[in-house]
């Protein structure tokens, strides 16, 4: 059994990505509105001091790549720190380096570390037909092992088996509480989510 936005979908499931959108049968949630996060006003210190910690990244990015060693990255970052006058103090440890700023932000935090680790192998990425593909496979697992699977939005679903989804789907459709452990599925549940149709 699937469930869509709430909505029970017929089978047989013709499940697709149309244009990134998840779709079972033609059909696909809304799209929603993109969250827009303030952004956060800095001062010159806080971004001079988030430049050097972006620097500082990259180096230990670089030399985890060309195979130097934990020890040396430690010294090489120790170094920099002690070279910066945005910087108070530094200490390094086997696993990582931190140091403090003098002054501390409102926004940027004051103590900043970075991990020092072999060498660094680059992880191939994974393009977005890629996580298309493995997410229909795994919807399609669940489907076929008997499972109810309840589509919430992008990249949110509730697997459970159908003894425990049928009682309730049943309870929230007579508008029995849930218990508040779902509350997006219950709300979908109670007024399931007008559908648009894609292409």
């Amino acid at each position: 059994m699937l469930y869509l936005g709430g909505n029970q979908m017929k089978v047989p499931y013709e499940l697709s990505y149309v244009k990134g959108r998840f779709a079972v049968n033609g059909l696909a949630l809304p799209l929603s509105e993109p969250l827009v996060a303030p952004t956060p006003k800095y001062t010159a210190q806080e971004r001079a001091q988030i430049a050097f910690g972006q620097r500082v990244g990259d180096v230990a990015d670089s030399l985890r790549a060309v195979g130097m060693s934990p020890q040396q990255q430690g010294e090489v970052i120790r170094l920099m720190c002690a070279h910066s006058s945005l910087v108070d103090s530094v200490a390094v440890a086997p696993r990582g380096v931190t140091w403090w700023f003098h002054g501390g932000g409102r926004d940027f935090p004051r103590q900043i570390q970075v991990e020092l680790a072999q060498k660094w192998v680059p992880v191939k990425p994974v393009s977005q037909r890629e996580r298309e593909v493995n997410e229909l496979g795994r919807i399609r697992g669940f489907l076929e092992t008997g499972s109810a699977v309840f589509i919430l939005g992008e990249g949110s679903s509730v697997i459970m088996p159908p003894e425990k989804a049928d009682p309730l789907v049943a309870q929230a459709r007579t508008g029995k509480a849930l218990g508040g452990t779902l509350p997006l599925l219950e709300a979908q549940l109670r007024s399931p989510v007008q559908l648009e149709r894609v292409k």
